[in-house]
């Protein structure tokens, strides 16, 4: 929202007393005798108030446009020189309505004629105009500026903070102690899969610490990692999870928040059951755009959390500033995600 919104009553009453003061100099460079009656009899005085005004808030509203169409961030330079020139093409034709129109009022002969005098007037009026609206819109710009930073900042803690829970859930005593007594299962009875198992259990902490410093992957290094974390959890509870994976349009190159599937996948488990007489069934499909994650729903106690939440997650694709954020659906049988890839 333009800066308007945010200080709405001091910027009206700024441009209502400059367009006051302009009226009256006007009169007092075109009247021999000035007086107050004089203005207020003119129709010439409510007409040139309201278009100064109307202006200004023009301005603004273009402001607002050329904001989404062509961002500061992208080219200042060009960005400044369209924006003034399309703001300074406007107020020119409008001033002449405006002209044209006092003119109608007053039964001027030919009130589309402009005379010296209203050439100069619609000159020196839009100039000034320009500069009071120049003044709003670097207002704007520091405004935007700023928020970019606070955003930028806020991304960048938001990141630091998942990072850090995703790497402490990692080591969380509980899923340690699981996959620790899984992997010594494995050991007794199946050295080769107890070797694949601290394989993908290491290959889990590798990603973590490498997407560090991070804010994109691609889809194929974050799909190598939430593979490896799948695995562990398959080893772990057997034929209690099932999975389904349908990868023939995914587009590996696509890039998605690091540890976003793993999000995912560990929001499944920790809140659903997940035995073999009631088996969790999870499905990845890879579309050319988007990444759907789906589970069917049979909620059951948490037990631990990653520290990560859906909330955070659809923050970050925000703070990217991305044009697709996830898309969360949940029925009475299934909870699915549509994760958008960016670019």
């Amino acid at each position: 929202m333009f800066i308007l919104n945010r200080k709405k009553n001091g910027w009206l009453i700024l441009s209502l007393v400059l367009s006051l003061v302009l009226t009256v100099l006007l009169f007092a460079s075109s009247e021999a005798k000035l007086s107050f009656m004089g203005i207020v009899s003119n129709p010439f005085s409510y007409v040139y108030f309201i278009w100064f005004n109307l202006m200004t808030i023009t301005a603004l509203r273009i402001d607002a446009y050329w904001n989404k169409v062509m961002p500061w961030e992208h080219s200042k330079s060009r960005r400044l020189v369209v924006e003034l020139m399309t703001i300074f093409i406007i107020i020119l034709a409008f001033f002449y309505i405006t002209i044209v129109t006092v003119g109608f009022i007053r039964n001027v002969e030919n009130p589309f004629r402009l005379n010296a005098f209203s050439i100069t007037v619609g000159i020196f009026s839009s100039l000034v105009l320009i500069f009071f609206v120049s003044f709003l819109i670097s207002q704007n710009f520091l405004h935007n500026w700023q928020a970019s930073i606070t955003r930028l900042e806020t991304l960048k803690k938001e990141k630091m903070e998942s990072e850090y829970n995703a790497l402490q859930a990692q080591l969380n005593p509980h899923f340690l102690f699981n996959s620790l007594n899984v992997l010594i299962s494995e050991i007794d009875y199946n050295p080769q899969e107890a070797k694949a198992f601290a394989l993908n259990l290491s290959h889990v902490y590798r990603f973590v610490l490498q997407s560090k410093d991070k804010t994109l992957v691609t889809l194929e290094e974050e799909w190598k990692a939430a593979h490896a974390f799948l695995d562990l959890h398959l080893v772990r509870l057997g034929d209690g999870l099932q999975f389904e994976l349908d990868d023939h349009s995914a587009n590996w190159q696509g890039k998605l928040p690091p540890l976003s599937l793993q999000i995912l996948f560990e929001n499944a488990i920790k809140h659903n059951v997940a035995t073999i007489k009631k088996p969790l069934k999870l499905q990845l499909i890879f579309k050319e755009n988007d990444l759907v994650v789906s589970n069917n729903l049979q909620k059951g106690k948490t037990l631990y959390s990653m520290g990560i939440g859906l909330e955070a997650l659809t923050n970050r694709y925000k703070f990217l500033n991305a044009e697709k954020i996830p898309v969360i659906l949940e029925t009475k049988e299934d909870f699915k995600v549509t994760l958008p890839l960016l670019k």
